[in-house]
């Protein structure tokens, strides 16, 4: 984990110890990658952190603490097709192109790992101990990704998404249906659509 942190030129320990303060998190592609690493599986080189801290909380202070690395933030930017984001900062390092999110959260940051639009992504380290958790780890060993809710998928994937894990190696799936070759390569928005609505009554894995 230290050498994941390393390659963005972080103190991986002062800033979980820093975020253990705030109740912030980091979830997403970075600890997916520790994860899929730590099991063995295909891993792939994330592109970027991503933190999520509640509104109330001292948001501010993490973004200083990044800074304190090199990387210039932009923002805030508000995303209003995310219900659960307030606001989003991104911190860029020149020499590097790393890339750090504070993302500022309206519900708990765990809450928004659940509502997570791709169940693969649903990865966090725990600040105090140190480990990645998955809330979706059996279908993840089986390099399978599925729709948190199929309301959400428009709203939040875009079709570049959908490509990066597909690149990444996953699946996916609606309930236990291999979806994958619907999309017929990458997936077209059109292509995206229509397995959306072919099926939209499945009920996806808990």
């Amino acid at each position: 984990m230290n050498k994941k942190f390393k390659e963005f030129g972080i103190i991986g320990i002062e800033l979980l110890d820093l975020l253990g303060e705030e109740n912030g998190l980091i979830a997403g592609s970075f600890p997916l990658s520790i994860y899929l690493e730590k099991k063995g599986l295909q891993t792939f080189k994330p592109t970027d952190i991503d933190i999520f801290i509640n509104k109330n909380q001292d948001f501010h202070k993490v973004v200083k603490f990044i800074k304190y690395f090199g990387y210039e933030f932009e923002g805030p930017y508000e995303k209003d097709n995310y219900p659960d984001v307030h606001k989003i900062y991104i911190g860029r390092q020149k020499v590097s192109g790393n890339s750090v999110q504070v993302i500022v959260t309206k519900n708990s940051p765990r809450q928004s790992v659940l509502n997570f639009d791709l169940t693969c992504c649903q990865a966090f380290i725990d600040n105090e101990f140190r480990h990645v958790f998955h809330l979706d780890q059996e279908n993840v060993d089986q390099m399978r990704t599925s729709y948190n809710t199929l309301e959400k998928v428009f709203q939040h994937t875009t079709e570049k998404r959908f490509v990066k894990y597909f690149d990444r190696g996953f699946k996916f799936f609606c309930g236990e249906v291999d979806i994958t070759d619907r999309f017929k390569g990458y997936p077209s928005y059109e292509n995206i659509i229509a397995v959306h609505k072919k099926y939209k009554s499945q009920k996806f894995p808990s």
